[in-house]
Formats: C-alpha cells, structure tokens, sequence
C-alpha cells in the first residue's frame, strides 16, 4: 500500500480523491527519489522536451552526480534542501514574479558589487508566466551556518559571567568613566583585555568588518548589470 510506502517520510499529506479515482496528496520532496531526480534535472543529466520548468545553471555544476541529500535543520521560512553536503537547493514557499528579491540581491553582491564574503547562486530553477519568468527555487554554493550575533553574544557573555564567578572577580579596577573611543584591537586596554581575553574583541571586530564590508557593497551602485547568460538552460517535465 502507497500510505504505508511513505509513511514515516513526512511525504503523505492527506488521502484525496480525484477524477480518476482514489490517491493522495503528498509532499515529493519528502521522497528521497524525487529529490534525486529534481537534482539530476538541475545539473543537466536529464533533458526534458517540454518547457514547462527551465533551469539556470553555472556550467561547472553540469553532470555533477547525486551523492545525498537532506533537509537543512532548523526553521526555515523557505524548504532548504543540502545536496552533496556542497550545494543548498532553497525552494521558495512565497512566489514574486521576477526579479525575487532573494535572487537578486545575492547577484548583485557577487557581480555587481563584487563582494566575496556571500555565496554565489549556481542554479536557478523558474516557471514562464506569459512575459514574466518567476523563480521557484535558487541553487547555492553550502556555507556551514555558524550562528548568529545574538547567539554569539549570549553564549561569550554566558562564558564570560561563569569564569568571573569562579574567580570571584571584583569590578573595582575598572575605569569608571571609560571613553568610548574607536579602537584597534591593539589598543584596548590591557585591563579589559585581562577580563575579557583577546578573542573576543577580534570576533567582534571581524564581525563589525563583515557587516561594514556588506552594507558598503549594497551602496556601492545604484543599479544591476544585464543578466548574464554563460548559464545553460535546461528544461524538463514533471508529469
């Protein structure tokens, strides 16, 4: 039986009953075989004849073969699926006609801007809408997540407060007026430096760095360049 085929895949929806009779409703990319196939499409291996899905790709992704997959962890407000444990396939849950904002701005990080500290797209997966082309899903190049600045502080701040408590520090060395001064990490008093260590300042300092860095590529030009095509466009049917 179909439902106990998937069941324990998170792929059976609801049973559902169509004109041709009895079925269900189910959530392929559940199916690790559909995940296989959705991917070889995306890379070129397979070559459909109707042009109901069309697929961007950077040429050094073709015939790459399928190794593995998964769903990325966490939550997620689009379906991230990790290919190779190299690429992230986002599957978009909200449609836009093109441009989609995700899409855009990575290409214009990584062409316009030139900014090296984003992952570049290498495959885009879209559906024609009468002149419109809207993008259903972006394939990445994988960059581990290492957290977030809220989760940075709290875990450096939690480290810190533990040591300070079983060293029983006291606060009285510190200034009690500090100046609030543009630093290089160099300069930082030795003081906080004893209380604090090194490391943390560097860590803050690289992410200050990064966000700059980021926010002044953003600013960088006030428009895209031409969309480029060195990509192949490869298009395949579900039926």
């Amino acid at each position: 039986m179909l439902d106990e085929e998937l069941d324990g895949t998170n792929a059976l929806i609801a049973p559902a009953i169509f004109k041709e009779g009895k079925g269900y409703l189910v959530d392929a990319l559940h199916i690790e075989d559909f995940r296989a196939l959705l991917f070889q499409n995306i890379v070129g291996s397979i070559e459909g004849t109707h042009q109901r899905l069309t697929f961007d790709i950077n040429e050094e992704i073709r015939c790459v073969k399928y190794e593995s997959s998964r769903f990325m962890s966490g939550e997620q407000s689009n379906t991230s699926i990790i290919y190779n444990e190299r690429f992230v396939l986002k599957i978009f849950r909200r449609i836009f006609s093109d441009p989609n904002p995700d899409f855009e701005v990575n290409r214009f990080l990584t062409e316009a801007a030139k900014f090296e500290n984003c992952q570049s797209t290498v495959a885009r997966l879209n559906i024609p809408v009468r002149s419109e082309t809207v993008t259903l899903a972006l394939m990445q190049d994988l960059v581990e997540n290492q957290g977030d600045a809220w989760s940075f502080s709290q875990v450096n701040w939690s480290q810190l407060l533990s040591v300070w408590r079983r060293k029983s520090q006291h606060f009285s060395p510190l200034p009690k007026n500090p100046e609030f001064n543009r630093l290089p990490v160099k300069d930082v008093p030795s003081v906080f430096v004893d209380w604090t260590g090194l490391k943390l300042y560097e860590q803050i300092e690289k992410l200050a760095q990064r966000t700059a860095q980021m926010h002044t590529a953003l600013g960088s030009t006030p428009s895209l360049p031409p969309l480029r095509r060195p990509h192949s466009t490869v298009t395949m049917m579900f039926g």
